[in-house]
């Protein structure tokens, strides 16, 4: 059986996923996130898009290729 590779937005969804998950092991509700080398403006921009729209993160775009994610605690409806 052959799994499909993960699309470039997957991979970068991944990415943030991660990083969110080490932030909150901290107690924390916020990151920095960097596009990368390999990744495009146009992916970067679609997956930052999507990210916007969910209505759990807050995007605050702080550059052309820079992003804070802020999130708010489950459960509390307050900002952390």
């Amino acid at each position: 059986m052959i799994l499909p590779f993960p699309s470039a937005r997957e991979r970068i969804g991944r990415r943030i996923q991660r990083r969110m998950h080490q932030a909150e092991r901290h107690c924390q509700r916020q990151i920095v996130v960097s596009r990368v080398d390999g990744e495009t403006s146009m992916d970067w921009s679609l997956t930052m898009e999507i990210l916007g729209e969910s209505g759990t993160l807050n995007v605050i775009h702080i550059g052309h290729d820079d992003v804070l994610l802020d999130w708010r605690a489950a459960g509390t409806g307050l900002a952390s």
